[in-house]
């Protein structure tokens, strides 16, 4: 399992986590602790972000909700994430698939040598590319208002 986040400010540097690693909430708010704020601040400084989950069960728990409010600049409560927030995340419609072409290139022969090839791939992914893609954000969300909240996929190669 890999965590990651990435904005126009930069990327987040990855979590890594062992094969089967299950996340329970309170591992969950752990990363978040130790892992996540630290890396937010680190990229954002001072400005101001927005932190987004998905419909994870650890991410809608009451206390993971709390926590981010608590130690976040800015954070969007689950009661306002959009319906299928899959296709509103940059992660999801548009980097994920690069990072998985380029690290299933040549078939990685170890857990090491594939969790070398992510961080690798990661690291070089260009900023231009992870901007362009936060500015089809709009563009999704609208066709998201279109569909009432249905599917969007067909609209977008």
């Amino acid at each position: 399992m890999v965590w990651a986040a990435a904005s126009k400010m930069g990327k987040l540097n990855l979590l890594i986590l062992p094969v089967g690693t299950r996340i329970p909430g309170h591992l969950y708010r752990d990363m978040i602790r130790d892992h996540i704020v630290p890396e937010l601040e680190r990229v954002c400084g001072t400005r101001r972000y927005i932190f987004q989950q998905d419909g994870a069960p650890a991410h809608r728990a009451g206390e993971t909700q709390m926590l981010c409010r608590v130690l976040m600049s800015d954070f969007i409560q689950e009661e306002f994430w959009p319906p299928n927030s899959p296709e509103l995340s940059p992660l999801d419609y548009g980097i994920w698939d690069i990072i998985k072409d380029r690290v299933y290139a040549t078939a990685p022969k170890t857990i090491g040598q594939l969790e070398q090839r992510i961080r690798q791939v990661w690291q070089q992914l260009p900023q231009v590319f992870i901007n362009s893609t936060i500015d089809r954000w709009r563009q999704r969300l609208a066709a998201v208002i279109r569909n009432e909240g249905g599917h969007i996929q067909h609209e977008f190669p």
